[in-house]
């Protein structure tokens, strides 16, 4: 595939490896003699080499990636469609959705699950949020570095939206919920 980075083909290897050759009678640069032939032999190995090669960075790279996409699907939980490229696709959506950050990104979620919410991020101490006895963040502790709270809008009952939240927030964020009706006096 040679995404992130393109192979080097055979024609590039056999100019290289020619050029690196003896000057001098005893070495013959004469198309179709020993040399020759040993040069177009390594130009070849090394250039499936580099292939391969490029092939394992792709993989690395879930939107480049063709040979390791069961074992994505399978880290994932995923089901596979059949198609790659729809199976890449199903994979980069599941590793953003987990562990993302980006408030626009909470707020379409909750909506999937039938929550109109706003999102209140703080940094890691704020009079007001926090209560005695909580978890927070000092000079010397960082286990606690960042606060959100998801207000919905439409819905009193919260469990189910702590729940599916819960499931893909990163471990560094506290979370609070709330129930605040939108006022449309």
């Amino acid at each position: 595939m040679g995404v992130i980075r393109k192979p080097n083909t055979q024609d590039d290897y056999y100019l290289t490896f020619s050029a690196m050759q003896p000057q001098g009678l005893a070495w013959t640069h004469e198309p179709g003699s020993l040399i020759d032939s040993y040069l177009k032999f390594m130009a070849n190995s090394f250039a499936d080499f580099d292939n391969d090669i490029c092939d394992v960075a792709d993989d690395f790279v879930p939107t480049t990636m063709k040979y390791t996409i069961p074992e994505w699907l399978s880290a994932l939980e995923l089901k596979s469609t059949g198609n790659d490229a729809q199976d890449r696709a199903n994979i980069i959506a599941q590793l953003t959705m987990t562990g993302s950050t980006n408030p626009n990104f909470y707020i379409n979620y909750a909506n999937g699950s039938g929550y109109s919410i706003r999102v209140k991020e703080y940094g890691p101490i704020i009079t007001g949020i926090y209560r005695c006895g909580d978890a927070c963040a000092t000079m010397n502790d960082i286990s606690e570095m960042f606060a959100v709270t998801f207000i919905s809008e439409n819905q009193e009952d919260l469990a189910p939206l702590e729940q599916s939240m819960s499931d893909i927030l990163p471990a560094w964020v506290k979370c609070y919920f709330v129930y605040q009706p939108l006022n449309n006096d």
